[in-house]
């Protein structure tokens, strides 16, 4: 409920999901992407202070101090489904989603036609392996972050591979002009 720019401090939430820029934070309350370069893992109990912002339409915390007090297991909560929930009333917070898709690159690619992309942000370098899930159908477990110009923006909790997509095709456009003729 903070206006951008206000500082804010959570006195303990738990990283639950990592991307390149940040993390998702829950606490007993809430969850709440929060952008930083600190080093943080998976389970880790944190101290959060910074600035509130808004990222893909959502409140995010510019994290200048974090301080990890210890680390326990972490326990997703029921996830609700994502291609069932698109409501944009239902994009004003960061909520534990589920959901079936193809991977092509970084975008989800579904049987059914949706409103909006949906993308995955960058996981944490060495966190998941998306090279070697592209073009395969995935059960995807994740926070939505909000909406991008139309894109939906998730972080990555789990992926469950389950075997190559032959729907999904890749196309490559190149200007060949280039190359000489023989």
């Amino acid at each position: 409920a903070l206006k951008d720019g206000e500082f804010a401090k959570i006195t303990e939430a738990q990283v639950m999901a990592l991307t390149s820029e940040g993390f998702v934070a829950t606490d007993n309350s809430a969850s709440i992407y929060v952008t930083t370069d600190k080093d943080v893992a998976l389970g880790d109990k944190v101290y959060l202070a910074g600035e509130k912002s808004t990222l893909y339409g959502n409140a995010v915390l510019i994290a200048g101090d974090v301080e990890v007090k210890s680390n326990a297991e972490v326990v997703y909560p029921t996830p609700v489904n994502l291609e069932t929930n698109l409501d944009p009333s239902n994009a004003n917070k960061v909520v534990f989603v589920s959901t079936y898709a193809g991977l092509l690159g970084s975008t989800l690619k579904y049987e059914a036609t949706l409103p909006v992309t949906v993308g995955i942000v960058d996981p944490k370098a060495g966190l998941f392996d998306l090279e070697a899930v592209n073009m395969h159908n995935l059960d995807i477990k994740a926070y939505f972050l909000g909406i991008d110009k139309g894109e939906v923006k998730l972080a990555l909790a789990t992926i469950e591979d389950k075997g190559i997509n032959d729907n999904l095709k890749a196309y490559f456009f190149d200007d060949f002009s280039w190359m000489k003729p023989l």
